[in-house]
C-alpha cells in the first residue's frame, strides 16, 4: 500500500481507533461494518487486489472474475460462491432488491418534487401484526407510524452521513467546502442522540 506520509500500513478487521496527532500516519486496512470476512482475509484480498492494480492500472471487475474462473489456485477464488445453483439464488435475491429499491413515490410539494422510496429495510420486532420478527422491506408510510421503525431508519440516516463524512474527509484540499457539511452531520447526529 502506498502512503504519502511515514507509516506502517496493516491489514486488520478490527474497527479503526482514534488516534492522537502525532508527525507519523498509521493507514491500516479494515474490513467495513457488517462484511463477512475473517481474521486474515483482508491479508490475501488485498495484495490480490494491488496485483490486479499493478497489471491493469485499475480494478476491472470483469476482468477480475475471469482471472479468478480461470485459475484454481487464485487467492481470491474462495470468496466467491462456485455453486451455480447457490449462487443463482443469491443473484435473484439481489434482482428482487434492487427491484424493490427503484420503487419510489413521487411527491410533489411547494413547487419541489422528492421522491422517498416507498418500502424500506428494517428489522421487525413486534410492531407488526401477524408478521414473523426479522429483517424484511415494510411500506414507508407504515414506518413512520411506529416509533421504533423511524428510529432505525434515523440511525441508518446518521450512519450514511457518517460513511460519507469519512470517505470524503481524506479530500483535504476541499475541507473548506465541506466543513459545513461536516457540521451539519454533527448536529444531526446530536439531534438523533437527544431522542433516541
Amino acid at each position: 500500500m502506498t502512503t504519502t506520509a511515514p507509516s506502517t500500513a496493516t491489514s486488520s478487521k478490527k474497527a479503526k481507533k482514534k488516534v492522537k496527532p502525532t508527525s507519523q500516519i498509521h493507514i491500516s486496512v479494515v474490513a467495513g461494518a457488517g462484511s463477512p470476512f475473517k481474521e486474515g482475509d483482508l491479508d490475501i484480498i488485498v495484495p490480490a487486489l494491488e496485483k490486479h492494480i499493478e497489471k491493469y492500472g485499475k480494478i476491472d471487475t470483469k476482468v477480475l472474475y475471469d482471472e479468478i474462473e480461470s485459475d484454481v489456485a487464485h487467492p481470491m477464488r474462495r470468496f466467491l460462491d462456485w455453486d451455480d445453483a447457490a449462487a443463482a439464488k443469491k443473484f435473484r435475491l439481489t434482482q428482487i432488491t434492487k427491484i424493490i429499491r427503484f420503487i419510489r413515490f413521487r411527491v410533489e410539494t411547494g413547487g419541489r418534487v422528492i421522491e422517498p422510496r416507498a418500502y424500506q429495510n428494517v428489522v421487525v420486532k413486534d410492531e407488526l401484526p401477524n408478521t414473523a420478527p426479522g429483517r424484511a422491506y415494510v411500506r414507508t408510510s407504515t414506518i413512520v407510524q411506529h416509533d421504533t421503525l423511524s428510529k432505525q431508519i434515523l440511525e441508518r440516516a446518521a450512519k450514511e452521513l457518517r460513511q460519507w463524512q469519512e470517505r470524503y474527509s481524506m479530500h483535504t484540499q476541499f475541507t473548506s467546502v465541506f466543513a459545513p457539511v461536516f457540521n451539519a452531520i454533527e448536529s444531526f447526529e446530536k439531534n438523533i442522540a437527544n431522542t433516541t
